[in-house]
């Protein structure tokens, strides 16, 4: 996927109605094609109406074992389009390292198993962005995730929260957006 231009996101934004946020935010990119247990979606970090500062591939879907499993009785948590304001913070992933959690519940899409095709939509305060694997790019989601945002790169993820940190502030807007 190629990162889109800021002309072209401030389209989407306005073709969905949402806010376009000053101060750095995250806008998330779910592949229209997405393939299960592939991360083959995008986080851009922006700092206000710019050009995204950067870019890098995530997967905004829970992997396969999730999807045919789900260990909660109401389903897998599949983030659901649109913008939360001030939704994500700093926090921990299991407590383990810094990433980002949410502030407020996110709106998400539950599956109750890999051929459910029509979801409950309900919110959860346990979604987070956060990498795979410490030391290596992950090719396939696979236990990475049960329903966040997980970058594939952990050179990349330490970007994100470099960018994030820099920043000065404690909230950001996340928007997540069907692309392709």
């Amino acid at each position: 996927m190629t990162p889109p231009t800021l002309k072209q996101l401030l389209f989407a934004f306005g073709h969905e109605g949402h806010a376009f946020p000053r101060g750095v935010h995250l806008v998330v990119l779910r592949n229209a094609r997405g393939t299960l247990d592939a991360f083959d979606d995008m986080l851009l970090v922006l700092d206000g109406a710019r050009e995204p500062s950067f870019a890098c591939r995530c997967t905004a879907d829970p992997g396969r074992p999730s999807r045919e499993h789900p260990k909660r009785r109401d389903g897998t948590a599949v983030w659901a389009p649109g913008q939360v304001q001030n939704g994500l913070g700093f926090g921990r992933h299991h407590g383990e390292y810094e990433c980002l959690v949410p502030l407020v519940p996110i709106p998400v899409d539950r599956y109750d198993g890999i051929d459910d095709l029509t979801p409950t939509r309900s919110s959860s305060t346990a979604t987070q962005v956060h990498r795979a694997s410490a030391d290596h790019e992950s090719s396939v989601v696979g236990a990475w995730s049960e329903g966040c945002i997980v970058v594939a790169n952990p050179a990349d993820f330490a970007r994100v929260m470099e960018l994030a940190k820099a920043s000065g502030q404690t909230a950001f807007t996340v928007t997540l957006l069907a692309w392709g």
